[in-house]
C-alpha cells in the first residue's frame, strides 16, 4: 500500500457530476455568454455573478469569478436533493463544493477539478477577516492552493478538495486491526508532513482530518488556528493527537463490541507511543519503507495488542 510522501495537487479530479455539478447546453451557453461579457467589461475586476433566474434560468450554482482569472460553477446551497454540492456549516460559515471552469477554443468548459469553497459572512472583527487570510496561506504552502476573495459583503476561501472520508464518519464496523494501523499512521503521517514545514495544527481532531483508504492517506483541512511558533504551540498538537487518536480507537471499539473498560490499557498504551513520537522531535515519513514509518507501525502495532487479540479471537478463523 503506497503512501503519498508530498502533496502536490490542486484540485480532485473527479466527475463532477457526482456532486450535481451538470448543466444542460442551453445552461452553459448562457454561462458562456456572462462569462464574456464579464471579461469584455471588467477584465481585470474579481466578480462574483449571483444566481439570477432571468440569465440563468433554473442552474442552482453561483457563477464565482477569483482574482486569478479562474471562475467556477459553486454549489449554491443544500436544496432540492442537490446535498452532494454541499458540504456542511460550521458556526459562521457554509461550506459548498465547486468546478472550475476551463477555457477551451472561444469558451468554458466544466472540468473535473473539484475544489471546497468556505463561504463566510463578513466578519465585522477584523480577526476573522486576518485568520481567514491566515488559512489561505496555510493551504497554499501545505497543499499548493489557496484563494481568499471578497465580494457582496460575504469572504470566500477557495481550498483543494480532498479525496476521502472525514475520520469522524468513516465504516469502522467493517474495518481490521491492520487497517486500523494503517489509519493511525496515516494520521501520524500527515502530521509529520505538518510539523516538517514548521506548521503546528493547534485544532487537530478527527472532524477536521480526511482518509483516502486507497492511498492510505489523510489529510488535515481547517488551519484557522494553525501557528508557526513550535516552543509555544508543540503542546497543542502532543495533547489534541493523544485525543484523535484515543477517538478512533473508541469508534473502532464501538462498532467491533469491544467493552470500554477492556480499552483501558490500550489508551495508556496509546498515549506513551504518541508522546515518545513527540520525542523524536516528529520527523516526516516517506513512505511505507521508511524505517521512521515501520518504527512508528511497530509501536502502534504493539499498543493495540489488547484489542489486537480480543479482536482475532472472535474472529472464526482464529477458532478452527
Amino acid at each position: 500500500m503506497e503512501m503519498k510522501s508530498e502533496y502536490s495537487f490542486i484540485g480532485e479530479i473527479e466527475n463532477p457530476s457526482i456532486y450535481n455539478i451538470t448543466l444542460s447546453q442551453e445552461q452553459l451557453n448562457a454561462v458562456n455568454e456572462i462569462i464574456l461579457n464579464d471579461l469584455s467589461r471588467h477584465p481585470a475586476e474579481a466578480i462574483l455573478k449571483r444566481k439570477d433566474p432571468a440569465t440563468y434560468g433554473q442552474i442552482p450554482y453561483t457563477l464565482l469569478k477569483t482574482s486569478s482569472q479562474n471562475y467556477f460553477l459553486m454549489g449554491w446551497r443544500q436544496r432540492n436533493g442537490n446535498e452532494n454540492a454541499f458540504f456542511g456549516r460550521g458556526i459562521n460559515c457554509k461550506c459548498v463544493k465547486g468546478a472550475v471552469l476551463l477555457r477551451k477554443a472561444d469558451n468554458y468548459i466544466i472540468s473535473n477539478e473539484i475544489y471546497a469553497i468556505k463561504i463566510v459572512e463578513e466578519p465585522k472583527n477584523i480577526i476573522v477577516r486576518d485568520k481567514l487570510t491566515h488559512e489561505k496561506e496555510i493551504f497554499k504552502e501545505v497543499y499548493g492552493f489557496g484563494e481568499l476573495i471578497h465580494r457582496n459583503n460575504k469572504y470566500y476561501l477557495i481550498m483543494p478538495k480532498m479525496p476521502g472520508i472525514l475520520i469522524s464518519k468513516l465504516d469502522y464496523a467493517h474495518m481490521s486491526i491492520e487497517e486500523l494501523i494503517n489509519l493511525l499512521c496515516s494520521i501520524f503521517g500527515a502530521l509529520s508532513m505538518l510539523h516538517a514545514k514548521g506548521i503546528f495544527h493547534q485544532d487537530f481532531k478527527i472532524d477536521n482530518l480526511i482518509y483516502d483508504g486507497k492511498s492510505n492517506t489523510t489529510y488535515l483541512i481547517d488551519f484557522e488556528f494553525s501557528a508557526k511558533e513550535p516552543k509555544l504551540q508543540f503542546r497543542y498538537d502532543l495533547s489534541d493527537s493523544v485525543q484523535a487518536a484515543t477517538d478512533v480507537i473508541n469508534e473502532y471499539a464501538k462498532a467491533h463490541s469491544i467493552p470500554k473498560e477492556e480499552c483501558g490499557g490500550v489508551y495508556w498504551n496509546i498515549k506513551k507511543v504518541i508522546c515518545q513520537l513527540f520525542d523524536l522531535p516528529l520527523k516526516k515519513m516517506k513512505g511505507v519503507d521508511d524505517p521512521i514509518y515501520k518504527n512508528v507501525r511497530a509501536l502502534f502495532e504493539n499498543a493495540l495488542e489488547p484489542i489486537s487479540s480480543r479482536t482475532k479471537s472472535n474472529d472464526p478463523i482464529f477458532n478452527l
